[in-house]
């Protein structure tokens, strides 16, 4: 939802913080046609295993 909201209500929504969070499908598109300000921040945060096991895991 912040990612969403920086990315379609940028001249409203200038700072976010993303909790594990899933960018898939519409979503990347969203953010990737946005037209965001060089003065926004975002804070993207993910455990090891989000996206599921890494190499080297049993």
């Amino acid at each position: 939802m912040a990612i969403y909201s920086l990315a379609k209500y940028n001249q409203i929504f200038s700072k976010a913080a993303c909790l594990s969070s899933a960018i898939l499908g519409n979503l990347e598109a969203d953010v990737l046609e946005a037209s965001i300000d060089a003065n926004t921040r975002l804070y993207l945060s993910w455990g090891s295993q989000e996206a599921g096991p890494s190499q080297g895991d049993p």
